[in-house]
């Protein structure tokens, strides 16, 4: 299973702040109420002179149930992904605008660890390096497929040379 690198807020953030990004506006244009659990906000931004709007939906149905209390929120983010995304032309559907959460931090360092214990197969390897940001020690993936590289990882043979 091959999986491209999947942009996130980090990474199209810092992009967008070497780019120049200015924060122009942000508009709730639907608040979730009892009846109607969706909220929807744009984001207006400035890359290089340039305006950029986002759109950004949040419902129980496209979030993690353990964010299902923070919809405004997850719209925002949404909102502003998309309207980075724009601005910094990059086409791909960032993780944040996705059901599935992002690789933690503690999965990151874990793959990390295996790798370098394993006898990794270079394609692997390749897949590896792809999905690596160094600058965040991050891998930019989803939470479900970090675990996918972990079980992956384990099924490798120890290299020999781990202590």
């Amino acid at each position: 299973m091959n999986m491209k690198l999947v942009p996130n807020l980090k990474g199209l953030l810092a992009k967008g702040h070497a780019m120049g990004l200015e924060i122009v506006e942000t508009s709730v244009i639907q608040m979730p109420t009892e009846h109607n659990r969706v909220a929807v906000v744009r984001k207006t931004i400035r890359i290089e002179g340039k305006l950029y709007s986002g759109i950004g939906e949040a419902k129980s149905t496209n979030v993690d149930e353990i964010y299902s209390d923070t919809l405004i929120s997850i719209a925002e983010t949404r909102a502003l992904v998309r309207a980075l995304r724009w601005g910094t032309n990059t086409p791909d559907t960032a993780v944040e605008e996705l059901k599935q959460s992002p690789a933690s931090k503690k999965q990151s360092e874990y793959i990390m660890d295996l790798a370098k214990k394993k006898d990794v197969p270079v394609a692997l390897r390749e897949e590896l390096a792809t999905l690596y940001n160094a600058e965040t020690e991050m891998f930019h993936t989803t939470a479900r497929y970090a675990s996918e590289l972990i079980k992956r990882l384990k099924e490798c043979p120890n290299d020999g040379m781990a202590a």
